[in-house]
C-alpha cells in the first residue's frame, strides 16, 4: 500500500509553500487526494 504524505511533509520536501501546493492541485498541475470530512465554519 502506498503512504500518503501531508500537506505540510509535502511543502517541505519540494520546498514550496503550502499554498504553492494548493494552487497547483487547482491548476491540475498535481493531484491532492482529501481523506476526511470538509471543515465548514459554523456562526
Amino acid at each position: 500500500m502506498e503512504s500518503l504524505l501531508t500537506l505540510t511533509e509535502t511543502a517541505t520536501i519540494l520546498k514550496v509553500h503550502p499554498n504553492t501546493l494548493r494552487d497547483w492541485d487547482n491548476k491540475g498541475v498535481l493531484k491532492a487526494i482529501r481523506i476526511g470530512v470538509k471543515r465548514e465554519n459554523f456562526l
